[in-house]
């Protein structure tokens, strides 16, 4: 392909056996076969109490890029769905996940149309692609932090990227919510003070730090697959990316307030995060829920 997407598939053919236990738009219209499994809410996303002795860490940020017409994601998203429920059963107090699933586009033309795919999610990825220095966009991709980056169909690999992405977790902004607003809206503030980068941003452009809000269904789904290279698969889905929303840009050593209002287009049962990141696919130095 001409385009700087491409698939991993022939590259990790021989892994699948070994692992296989994978400004505001609308959510997608769900064309194709579709179901809630449960009632799980938030999979991969922990707040356990922590002991005095051990400090809590920032949240992490896990998010996996993937397609339902490409045949190599499925498992890398059973190695996420897999962590999310041994956090379940066997938390660790210390750590915070919250995982968000963005399924692109670009694969539609392989001969099935993914029924939660947003081209906001492709423009989000080649975010990365280009601030991570990666020679194209693949599926499936996992990238933790706006750091680390790969692609997380083994056991190993999906560690090595949770530890790459945990590297500098101690620099964060403070986000809170400081009041609430009709139809579900709130005000939230964040707060740059806490940072002690060598040099803060001073202009509302792509180097500043970016602030974004992400909607996405936060429960555990299925969707039967008829055509394409998953054809006759039932794919489990977790935390599917609804929505995409850049709320514009903060300065160093300052606090701005954004209103992030409930939009008329938002689903009763979607829930949603405030994330700053250190430039467009920079770092990610913040993560609040707001539902």
């Amino acid at each position: 392909m001409s385009s700087i997407f491409k698939s991993i598939r022939t590259r990790i053919e021989g892994l699948h056996d070994g692992d296989s236990h994978h400004s505001s738009i609308a959510p997608p219209i769900h064309n194709g076969p579709y179901r809630e499994l449960n009632d799980t809410k938030h999979l991969l996303r922990q707040s356990h109490s922590t002991p005095a002795n051990r400090p809590k860490k920032p949240m992490t940020l896990i998010e996996l890029f993937q397609s339902q017409g490409c045949n190599s994601c499925p498992p890398t998203n059973s190695n996420l769905i897999s962590l999310a429920q041994d956090q379940e059963h066997n938390p660790d107090p210390g750590n915070d996940y919250l995982l968000l699933t963005y399924h692109v586009t670009y694969w539609d033309y392989l001969g099935w149309a993914d029924v939660f795919g947003l081209s906001a999610n492709d423009a989000r990825q080649r975010e990365y692609v280009r601030k991570l220095g990666l020679e194209s966009a693949y599926t499936p991709m996992v990238v933790v932090n706006g750091l680390g980056v790969g692609v997380g169909n083994t056991r190993a690999d999906l560690q090595r990227v949770l530890s790459e992405g945990q590297k500098k977790a101690d620099q964060r902004v403070k986000i809170s919510v400081v009041q609430q607003t009709g139809n579900g809206g709130v005000v939230v503030e964040v707060d740059t003070s806490t940072l002690s980068m060598p040099k803060l941003p001073t202009s509302s452009n792509a180097s500043a730090l970016e602030v974004l809000h992400v909607r996405y269904l936060p429960a555990l789904h299925s969707v039967r697959i008829d055509r394409g290279e998953n054809a006759g698969r039932i794919l489990p889905h977790v935390n599917v990316v609804t929505g995409v929303e850049k709320m514009g840009y903060v300065a160093g050593n300052e606090r701005t307030r954004f209103n992030v209002g409930r939009r008329g287009e938002a689903r009763e049962n979607e829930a949603s995060v405030l994330i700053v990141q250190d430039g467009r696919g920079g770092e990610v130095l913040g993560v609040l829920r707001l539902v």
